[in-house]
């Protein structure tokens, strides 16, 4: 390892598994100290048994203003000012437009926007100059989904509120970009409300339609982290980084 991230402190929103655990097992063995959040108790306590280093977990689902805040000032306290903010936690949830309900969409655009936009926020005062924030969109975000609108729509205003925040914080020489994951092979794929029986279908499916033949890997999105974390991005900042397999590129090729 580099020792990239040496005595930074990093913030990982939903890094209890999937994206989020590769990242802040990435972000340990490159030297960083880490605080992470994660929403079900079950999963901060596997994660507590794999990572190993300078790490404090503590369980606060994203969408809890106030639970999210205190994490991030408990963590602050404990291993200094931010050097790194990465928010993974998100959900996906696929419904028709003629199904949905309001509910529904008030939901999505809770804690797929407003909720990251709260968190960094509350993080605000904790950043230091020279930080990096690196938030999650979705292939989704550029490239319309069926049964998706919310989703889309919540991502694809992530993804504008990180380019504005690059342009407002760049005087601070902090650097706003997003990672975007094409399909990753991760337990969200279980959270998505498709039947299981039909989910393996699903997944093969998905591979089929990305150039390179396959599903992404969680450390695949955890080496694009640390490179927008660390100072091997030091001119980089705005930009949407598309981990997807040249899916963005191909959304609406179909399989031959």
């Amino acid at each position: 390892m580099s020792n990239a991230l040496e005595n930074k402190t990093a913030v990982i929103l939903g890094g209890t598994s999937g994206m989020g655990l590769a990242a802040a097992k990435r972000f340990l063995a490159e030297g960083a100290k880490v605080i992470i959040t994660g929403r079900k108790q079950e999963k901060i306590d596997v994660a507590r048994q794999e990572l190993q280093g300078r790490v404090a977990i503590y369980q606060a689902d994203i969408a809890d203003y106030e639970a999210t805040k205190s994490a991030i000032e408990q963590g602050v306290e404990r291993f200094g000012k931010i050097d790194v903010f990465y928010q993974v936690a998100g959900m996906a949830s696929m419904v028709p437009f003629e199904m949905a309900d309001s509910a529904h969409y008030e939901t999505m655009v809770t804690v797929d926007l407003v909720a990251p936009i709260v968190a960094l926020l509350n993080a605000r005062p904790h950043l230091n100059d020279g930080a990096a924030i690196i938030l999650t969109t979705t292939t989704a975000s550029t490239r319309p989904a069926a049964a998706a609108t919310a989703y889309c729509a919540a991502k694809a205003g992530l993804d504008q509120f990180a380019k504005a925040l690059a342009l407002e914080l760049a005087h601070r020489k902090i650097r706003v970009n997003v990672i975007s994951p094409g399909p990753i092979d991760t337990p969200i794929f279980n959270e998505l409300g498709i039947p299981q029986e039909q989910l393996a279908g699903f997944q093969q499916f998905l591979a089929s339609i990305i150039p390179l033949g396959r599903l992404g890997r969680d450390d695949e999105i955890a080496n694009a982290a640390l490179f927008l974390a660390s100072e091997q991005s030091s001119f980089v900042s705005g930009v949407t980084l598309q981990v997807d397999g040249g899916l963005n590129q191909s959304f609406h090729q179909m399989p031959g």
